[in-house]
């Protein structure tokens, strides 16, 4: 047991741990806006805390850190000119209030934003204006929106949350990191320059919701790509990972494999899908020329559809829109067909009948490869003999 002395010697001790957390506590708080309304404080040369909602900050430069609290609820703060010297700490707010996202930022600059929330609950907060973050970290559920033009805004998004992170991104949003375990990252609207989706970030998914766009994917992990978004450039960086989405250009690391769009990929197979379709030179052929028949040979530079169409030389060749859908009037072509080419420099037919003896004709032809895009329409010439004519 401690004596009276050794008892009195540590009550000081203690009294001065409760003084300084005090004194810590009152640094952090620094200025409290405890109650809703418009404030505008000038130069503060200490941190301020939102602790209400509805609070409007606007012409405020605050020398320390910016905390949205807990106490806000359901969020409804919005920034308005305002720069901070050090971080803006988010941990408090929720999906929305009134309508509009938890926390609106209008022309704000910060080095850095962290996305904390105190509850685990989902964060809404949204970017305009000239506001510029210089790195934004997220550690617990978030919607991000950032309406910025492409030099401003949150610059780069680092998700670093524990396992089964969430983050939604809109809009017009520069780069992200995902370092989370089993992350969900979900693009629900506009474009994200480059998302990387970090080593760390083991067994995560990439949702492209309809009319999204990936200008850079780079998969350091393996990693599940779904959706109906766009893809520009995936950089395929590590195996296992598999990508419902075909994009328009793909690398794949040498040794490796990838499940994309259905098809699994070596490298070799990722740079002959990159390629822009072409129909190879020399083809169309016209082979086995009878009559009335023929066998047209085609061989194209990668996997697609070729779609053909003959048609008389008096009526001209047929347009690529007509070849792909032929409408049910108003086309030159007499006979319509396509045939699928599975791979690089396959040779494959398509057998063509009920053609007249000794008519002039043209074949057209275009490549559509998985990805949609079209090649150059292909014409040759060629002419059926009339058996009819003496020897």
């Amino acid at each position: 047991h401690e004596n009276a002395e050794e008892q009195q010697a540590r009550r000081p001790q203690q009294a001065e741990t409760k003084g300084e957390m005090a004194v810590l506590i009152t640094r952090c708080v620094g200025n409290p806006l405890n109650q809703p309304g418009e404030y505008e404080l000038g130069d503060v040369f200490d941190n301020v805390t939102i602790t209400t909602s509805g609070v409007t900050l606007r012409n405020t430069t605050v020398s320390g850190d910016l905390y949205v609290s807990a106490g806000v609820g359901l969020g409804n703060v919005k920034l308005e000119n305002v720069r901070v010297l050090g971080r803006i700490i988010v941990s408090g707010t929720g999906e929305s209030e009134k309508g509009d996202a938890s926390v609106v930022m209008r022309n704000v600059t910060a080095d850095e934003m962290l996305v904390d929330n105190m509850r685990d609950q989902l964060v809404t907060l949204r970017a305009e204006g000239l506001t510029q973050i210089g790195q934004t970290i997220v550690r617990t559920p978030a919607y991000l929106e950032d309406n910025t033009p492409d030099e401003n805004g949150l610059r780069l998004i680092t998700l670093e949350g524990g396992a089964g992170a969430k983050l939604d991104l809109a809009g017009r949003i520069k780069e992200v990191v995902s370092q989370a375990p089993r992350a969900a990252i979900k693009v629900a609207k506009g474009t994200v320059q480059k998302l990387t989706v970090d080593e760390n970030s083991t067994g995560s998914t990439v949702q492209l919701d309809r009319n999204t766009e990936v200008k850079e994917l780079n998969t350091d992990v393996a990693t599940s790509v779904t959706g109906d978004g766009d893809v520009d450039k995936m950089n395929i960086n590590s195996s296992g990972v598999t990508s419902t989405v075909l994009p328009d250009d793909i690398y794949i690391r040498p040794g490796l494999e990838a499940n994309v769009d259905g098809e699994n990929m070596d490298s070799a197979a990722a740079e002959e899908s990159s390629k822009d379709p072409k129909i190879l030179s020399g083809y169309p052929i016209a082979s086995d020329v009878a009559p009335t028949s023929l066998r047209a040979d085609f061989a194209a530079n990668k996997r697609g559809t070729i779609y053909w169409a003959v048609s008389s030389i008096t009526d001209g060749s047929v347009s690529a829109d007509h070849l792909i859908s032929p409408p049910a009037y108003g086309s030159a072509a007499e006979k319509t067909g396509s045939v699928s080419t599975p791979s690089a420099d396959t040779v494959v037919n398509a057998p063509i009948t009920g053609l007249t003896k000794g008519g002039s004709y043209y074949l057209s032809a275009v490549l559509v490869d998985n990805r949609g895009v079209r090649s150059p329409v292909k014409v040759i010439s060629f002419t059926t003999p009339d058996d009819s004519a003496p020897n």
